[in-house]
């Protein structure tokens, strides 16, 4: 393949501005942080996804971002889920990790986090979250 059609295909489908969100993120989002929890994305993305959350106006709802490129580490390696902890000065018994992904995502537990794991996003008309804000005890509204 050419190198600059290979190079302009990975800039497309690495803008992490054009990622859609799943319609219940913002509001479960929301409902945390009312709630006083704090919220990190843990991501074995290849590029800087607060763009995204910025551009959806999520980014006010997230404390902090473990990316595995800025971390050098990657799920299912339990390190990447201490340095979140750490990040956000929370002990694995305080933590729930929710994710889409068993075997990437459910390492969590080997870091002593409990751990939800939701079926793969299909559509982002669907709403799955509601599971998150019942584990940590929030109100769904």
């Amino acid at each position: 393949m050419d190198s600059v059609l290979a190079d302009a295909m990975y800039e497309t489908l690495s803008d992490a501005a054009d990622n859609l969100f799943a319609a219940d993120v913002a509001p479960t989002l929301m409902a945390l942080k009312a709630a006083g929890l704090k919220v990190a994305v843990v991501s074995d993305i290849h590029v800087d996804i607060r763009p995204a959350f910025l551009k959806a106006g999520l980014d006010t709802y997230v404390d902090d971002y473990v990316l595995s490129f800025e971390h050098g580490t990657c799920k299912p390696d339990p390190a990447i889920f201490r340095t979140a902890l750490d990040r956000l000065g929370v002990q694995p018994s305080e933590a729930l990790m929710v994710g889409d992904r068993s075997g990437h995502d459910g390492a969590a537990v080997e870091a002593g986090v409990t751990t939800l794991l939701v079926p793969p996003l299909t559509d982002v008309a669907e709403k799955r979250l509601h599971l998150v804000l019942a584990a940590c005890g929030v109100p769904v509204r």
